[in-house]
């Protein structure tokens, strides 16, 4: 009510000033003296009492709400009844990826990070309306300007609310749902991936996923870029059998952690870290089925990324911010990962039209190494791998 009352001052003060000059003008041009024009105190004193007055008869009268002189007038019918209400579930996911149902706890656990108090003149940004903005965006990758007008908000709200979101996400939700599994939880990892390759006691799979961004405003910029000639960052990533992450680091440039891990030979070798070997002609038969047995059990993870970046689309069209942001909204897209990985939800769908695509990029990657003619890596991780190529040709026998 202060701002619009002084508003409606200003208003009457122009007016009563353009008067007195009038006045002033015409006792000139007749020769008599001129009106001398009151203080600017004056006028003030003589006008608050009418703004005060006018300001309450439009309140009353219900032309004048609360906020609507500076806060734009939107339109929420999208988000309330189409989104919520008319949207079939499939429908649903593709917006905003995670089950209805998980999105309302997630509402309902985020509420105290994303709730803001209520002021005379603006009312706040809901937290379902800022979550399912934030998720709206991340799944589709579209522009600020298209997801918040979908949502009834500003486009410069939902970039201001976008990081405070994520960040809710990855430190709200990241410890239940992104950790590496322990105990019981933790003891069914191994066997689950000795059915489906035949290799014992491998806690997971480990491989790296380009990023894009766009940009780094950084000294060293250069870094950043790939061998597409694309700048990005490295996710790098560990999943269990079920190709849910975890662990994940996604801050390291484009150019560039128990039982053991399958990674590919992007890696070097470790007494924890098994890779395949290098093949050609003289390979044995021993050595390539051992590498078609670590193929299997390294697809978990392959898959894993595969379905992440098909979940969330701003990950293939380029994160637009600066680097540190970035990290938290690939980390923040983790987590919702296994969040629908959990709820076993949109899983098989988005799979089967991966899953030739997975194939074809193993066949490509695999050609790039025989050409490459890698050497193997020969340090403490050689008589693990020993061992499992006699266990491997030991169970096909």
């Amino acid at each position: 009510m202060m701002a619009t009352t002084m508003l409606i001052v200003q208003l009457l003060m122009d007016e009563d000033s353009s008067e007195e000059e009038e006045i002033v003008s015409v006792g000139t041009k007749r020769g008599r003296p001129a009106v001398r024009a009151s203080t600017s105190e004056d006028n003030i004193r003589s006008v608050i009492p009418v703004a005060i007055q006018t300001v309450n008869c439009l309140m009353a009268s219900g032309c004048l709400h609360e906020g609507s002189w500076w806060v734009r007038e939107r339109s929420l019918i999208w988000f309330d009844y189409f989104l919520m209400k008319a949207f079939e579930d499939f429908r649903w996911r593709s917006c905003v990826a995670v089950p209805r149902d998980m999105f309302l706890w997630m509402v309902s656990v985020l509420t105290p990070r994303l709730s803001r108090q209520e002021t005379h003149w603006r009312k706040p940004v809901p937290a379902d309306v800022k979550l399912g903005a934030c998720l709206h965006r991340l799944v589709t990758g579209s522009s600020y300007f298209l997801c918040s007008d979908r949502f009834g908000i500003g486009a410069s709200t939902l970039q201001e609310q976008m990081p405070l979101v994520v960040e809710a996400i990855v430190e709200e939700l990241g410890p239940r749902f992104l950790y590496w599994a322990e105990g019981a939880e933790g003891a069914r990892v191994s066997p689950s991936f000795l059915r489906r390759c035949g290799l014992l006691n491998v806690a997971g799979a480990i491989d790296g996923s380009h990023i894009k961004i766009r940009y780094p405003k950084r000294l060293h910029a250069r870094d950043y870029f790939n061998r597409k000639r694309d700048q990005s960052i490295v996710l790098q990533a560990i999943c269990d059998h079920d190709s849910e992450f975890l662990d994940i680091s996604c801050d390291a440039p484009g150019s560039s952690t128990r039982p053991y891990l399958l990674g590919d030979q992007g890696y070097a070798m470790h007494s924890w870290l098994m890779i395949p070997f290098s093949i050609n002609n003289r390979s044995s038969a021993e050595h390539q089925l051992y590498n078609k047995k670590h193929v299997q059990g390294r697809l978990c993870i392959e898959r894993a990324f595969g379905l992440l970046k098909a979940r969330f689309r701003i990950l293939e069209h380029g994160i637009t911010s600066s680097l540190e942001w970035a990290a938290k909204l690939v980390h923040a897209t983790c987590v919702l990962h296994n969040i629908i990985v959990k709820k076993r939800l949109g899983h098989d769908d988005v799979a089967a039209v991966l899953e030739p695509t997975l194939r074809r990029e193993q066949a490509a990657r695999t050609r790039r190494r025989r050409l490459q003619g890698r050497p193997d890596y020969a340090d403490s991780g050689h008589e693990v791998r020993e061992e499992l190529v006699n266990y491997v040709a030991a169970r096909n026998m």
